[in-house]
């Protein structure tokens, strides 16, 4: 692990929700970053199909891989909320788990974020592919800086998606994800 490593620990946080099809690959496209993460967290949300089994899978062959499992559907918010509540690195990132992550996709944005302290949160362009990998949309959203724009990000779609996001744990602290809403 690199000094930047050390300085910037990165938490993954993965909301599932009956993804068994995707959540291998979305996992491994994790594991397979030149930016190590510090810690993975799965965090199921009462899955009816075989995503928890898969998930457990990866906590048996990765120590720094956990798995927290709703008892009941609570929704995508919920589980990214409870996922910032058991991360314990410095900057959370976040990728749904039908969702890819390009194999630089963290260390550029670490770089980022040491080049540009000032920073709080960051996101991607993200691009939209069929169930055969074809693309079919890109989505850059919009390029701006202002100060509370975490709040529009959330509520007024700012951004291509919450999958996508990067940003300092202090953030999170103070500004949750709207939860309780099923899938």
């Amino acid at each position: 692990m690199s000094s930047i490593q050390k300085k910037c620990k990165i938490s993954v946080i993965i909301p599932i929700y009956n993804q068994e099809h995707f959540l291998r690959e979305s996992i491994e496209s994790v594991l397979a970053q030149t930016f190590d993460p510090f810690e993975i967290f799965l965090i199921d949300d009462a899955s009816q199909d075989d995503s928890p089994h898969i998930a457990h899978a990866f906590t048996k062959k990765h120590k720094n891989i956990f798995l927290i499992q709703h008892t009941s559907n609570r929704g995508p918010g919920a589980a990214r909320n409870t996922g910032i509540e058991a991360a314990r690195g410095s900057f959370l990132a976040f990728l749904d788990g039908d969702d890819l992550m390009h194999s630089t996709c963290l260390d550029r944005q670490m770089f980022f974020f040491l080049t540009h302290p000032e920073t709080d949160v960051l996101y991607t362009a993200l691009k939209v592919v069929d169930e055969r990998g074809k693309e079919i949309a890109f989505l850059e959203g919009q390029k701006e800086r202002r100060e509370n724009f975490f709040p529009l990000m959330l509520f007024r779609n700012q951004i291509p998606g919450p999958g996508n996001i990067v940003a300092k744990k202090s953030v999170f602290l103070q500004n949750r994800y709207p939860g309780e809403r099923k899938h």
